[in-house]
């Protein structure tokens, strides 16, 4: 990343690197290589090019955590050994030998900065509870505690004037601290005090009868044999609410003992036709693209016919299809892509005036759907993040005589507002189906406040602006905590086509709402993230279901309790 112009470039791809460092010229960087086995190394890597100028054998089988340069051919690094304990040593980049810098022990050590002769670094302290800032100077390996704090302090750094510049943790998070030059303690630690503690805090256990049982124990040769891969085929471990408007609904969730095969069983209400819906859906991972099955049931299901009456009917489906989903790693942003298609078979089985109108056969449809995301990094305290963008599409064609289809998309952009933790949301949803009686579930998002049309033709805009009001930051019995009260202000814009009952024109029913939303964002047992609150919707045209309404107020209940 160039700090000047903001450009930022990938280097490495098909790697695992971490903690890297830049050398002074800037074309050179030196980064932890990790193994899939758990070991690792030092790479030596272009800064231009990304290609790899040397591999620094491990002879001591380190494990090394952060790393800076002492010079072109020099390194500090924080280590681990085998046994656990911790150092500072200095690396040869030309070779891979190591030199003990600090004396290993149990207390922790990282963060390395280099200054001159000397490295500052954040350590455990024997002689309290909370981490410090140490120094050692190279020539000597002199050992040196700058500060007495009471809270652990990290990430140690020297501006031009001498000042030292730290994170710390408080009880409102962590801060950037600094203290002067005068301040700093400079007391020296004798590496046997650092040494003091030599084994962990099992040691009396171990001691005791028993303790060293696993050295008693004899080699054995187990036979081995593979799982069979349908060995706890339904396993279900866990379940949670979820909400993608206008369905809501609660899942139970089940995966064998090889996690190659996911199921669940769940229960969808469709608040546009107010219909229910039993399903169960299963998904093959052992080959790619994954391979899917389901069936569900659902009931009081609704339907607008051409002739201008409403019917109610029940369904069961089965449905078999195959899926693509990726993920894009690397970047600044989180993308996800998923396509897929589903083959499906669905019996309606119609009542009430349905029964005369239409008959009870089988309707054989396919569904292709297409959906990309692309999201920014969130700070916490940012209702959404300042820059994403998701994108949806799903089209259903009906294999019969009438050729009944329905396509749908829809699409959000997500911006920064006027504050730090505002959030502008831009939403548009479109719809195009046949002009016969609609077959397929009502999944386009209406203007909020009104009972859902489903026309030939539709399109929606919205526009939404969030923004915190206060942080209550208050519990109670640990039962639920308050982290924050924000509110979101709306306005939408749908306009359904449709032939005129009367005329037979083709007419255009515009249904504009604007209101607020107030949002309750809590923990629940301090570990379950939820949101709840009020929605208020003011209809700036007629609802043609409920054409006396004007005002609607909703709940809006939680969701994503149990995550996955």
């Amino acid at each position: 990343l160039d700090i000047y112009t903001k450009k930022q470039r990938q280097l490495t791809f098909k790697s695992k690197y971490f903690s890297p460092d830049i050398n002074k010229e800037g074309n050179e960087i030196l980064a932890v290589n990790v193994l899939v086995n758990g070991a690792n190394n030092l790479h030596r890597i272009n800064a231009n090019t990304g290609e790899i100028i040397r591999q620094l054998p491990n002879s001591k089988n380190y494990f090394f955590t952060q790393t800076k340069y002492l010079s072109n051919n020099t390194a500090i690094a924080a280590v681990r050994n085998p046994a656990g304990q911790m150092a500072l040593v200095k690396v040869d980049l030309i070779n891979g030998e190591t030199e003990i810098i600090t004396p290993f022990s149990f207390n922790v050590v990282g963060y390395p900065l280099v200054k001159g002769d000397t490295v500052y670094y954040s350590g455990m302290d024997n002689s309290s509870p909370s981490d410090k800032i140490f120094a050692v100077t190279l020539k000597d390996k002199k050992i040196y505690r700058l500060t007495n704090n009471v809270n652990g302090i990290y990430q140690p750094a020297i501006d031009s004037k001498g000042t030292l510049l730290f994170t710390a943790f408080t009880a409102d998070g962590s801060r950037l601290g600094k203290m002067e030059t005068a301040a700093l303690n400079w007391n020296t630690i004798e590496p046997s005090v650092i040494s003091l503690t030599k084994d962990i805090a099992t040691s009396n256990a171990l001691a005791k009868k028993g303790g060293g049982v696993l050295y008693n124990l004899t080699d054995m040769k187990n036979e081995s044999s593979r799982y069979k891969k349908s060995f706890q085929l339904f396993n279900f471990h866990s379940w949670r609410p979820f909400v993608n408007d206008p369905e809501y609904g609660y899942t139970f969730y089940s995966d064998n003992i090889l996690t190659s095969f996911s199921n669940n069983l769940t229960y969808t209400y469709n608040r546009n036709d107010r219909s229910h819906t039993l399903g169960f859906n299963g998904v093959y991972a052992g080959w790619f693209p994954l391979l899917s099955l389901g069936a569900e049931e659902s009931f009081n299901r609704q339907l607008d016919t051409a002739v201008g009456k409403s019917v109610q009917f029940n369904s069961a489906k089965i449905n078999a299809g195959i899926s693509i989903p990726l993920v894009f790693v690397g970047g600044i942003t989180s993308k996800y892509l998923n396509i897929g298609s589903y083959y499906n078979v669905e019996q309606a089985y119609y009542g009430g005036i349905g029964k005369n109108i239409f008959d009870n056969k089988a309707i054989k449809y396919a569904s292709t759907y297409f959906s990309f995301s692309n999201v920014s990094r969130q700070a916490r305290q940012h209702i959404n993040p300042h820059w994403a963008q998701s994108i949806s599409i799903n089209y259903r064609n009906a294999f019969n005589a009438e050729h009944n289809h329905k396509f749908v998309g829809s699409a959000s952009f997500y911006l920064p507002g006027l504050a730090a933790n505002h959030s502008l949301v831009i939403n548009g949803s479109f719809q195009k189906r046949d002009t016969l009686r609609d077959l397929f579930s009502n999944n386009f998002s209406y203007s909020r406040g009104y009972d859902a049309l489903s026309t030939r033709n539709m399109y929606k805009a919205g526009i939404n602006y969030h923004f915190p009001l206060f942080y209550p930051d208050w519990g109670f019995a640990n039962m639920i905590f308050f982290q924050r009260v924000r509110t979101n202000i709306f306005y939408d814009y749908t306009v359904a086509r449709d032939r005129a009952r009367l005329n037979g024109q083709i007419i255009d029913i515009k249904n504009r709402s604007t209101g607020g939303e107030l949002y309750f964002d809590i923990k629940l047992w301090n570990a379950l993230k939820a949101s709840f609150g009020l929605r208020f919707s003011h209809l700036l045209d007629t609802d043609f279901s409920n054409p006396g309404v004007k005002n609607r107020w909703e709940i809006i209940i939680p969701v994503s309790l149990i995550p996955n």
